[in-house]
């Protein structure tokens, strides 16, 4: 949560290609697995390979050997934990209705939503899922904003709901009541640099300010960081968007 995972999610795919590398991905504080038993045993049998150069098992693990998987995530739940390899994606897109729903489907007609900035923002949500979901991954979202201001901090919350609507959050790095996943982007900096960026993940350059113009929409792709949830059957997960400041 918030920027502790960066540099991890960064590096595990960048080149050198991740032939000797691990990637462990886990819940509670950030704090809590690396001084516990299992996390002691894990960096002790790393430093005996790569300093002693002890055959223990754990070279071979990136090439496929089940004892120690290259990448483990752990998917926060409110009912359960699972603990697995990183596979099966699928990556699903879900428009913003003028309903204020998360959809599948795009919408029909255009629409303007407005909200002040004292404000909670505005939130689109899902109907009740009728079957368990998994979100793991990164997340990226696309907006139209336009302000009354020349610049505008845009904040985004993930969040997942139970029927009664009451949010569902989660132990957090630094926090003991996170949501499912968080992004910003200050408006000014939102140009991209086309060679980093992918569909799932903008990339801004932070090289050069593009001040908005009082009234005039832009587009803004705002990442929101990697995150694993399982949502159970009932929930519903939703996305608050866009409460700016300044």
């Amino acid at each position: 949560m918030g920027l502790h995972p960066r540099g991890n999610f960064e590096g595990f795919p960048a080149p050198p290609a991740p032939s000797r590398k691990w990637l462990e991905v886990h819940g509670d504080t950030h704090f809590t697995l690396f001084y516990a038993k299992y996390g002691h045993d894990l960096q002790k049998k790393f430093l005996d390979h790569f300093l002693k150069g002890l055959d223990n098992g754990l070279g071979q693990a990136a090439q496929g050997a089940a004892e120690h998987p290259a990448s483990r995530r752990e998917i926060r739940a409110a009912r359960r934990k699972t603990n697995g390899r990183w596979a099966r994606t699928q990556w699903t897109k879900l428009y913003l209705h003028p309903d204020r729903e998360l959809d599948q489907a795009p919408p029909t007609d255009p629409a303007t939503l407005t909200y002040e900035t004292s404000s909670d923002g505005v939130t689109f949500s899902t109907e009740a899922m009728a079957e368990d979901l998994e979100i793991t991954g990164p997340v990226a979202v696309k907006l139209y904003v336009s302000s009354d201001t020349t610049d505008a901090d845009l904040f985004l919350v993930l969040r997942l709901f139970d029927p009664k609507g009451k949010e569902v959050t989660f132990i957090g790095s630094n926090d003991p009541r996170v949501p499912v996943g968080l992004g910003w982007l200050r408006a000014s900096h939102r140009k991209l640099d086309p060679k980093e960026t992918k569909p799932y993940r903008p990339y801004h350059s932070h090289d050069e300010l593009w001040p908005l113009k009082p009234g005039e929409p832009v587009e803004l792709d705002i990442e929101i960081l990697p995150t694993s949830n399982h949502g159970a059957e009932g929930l519903s997960p939703g996305a608050l968007g866009a409460r700016q400041g300044l």
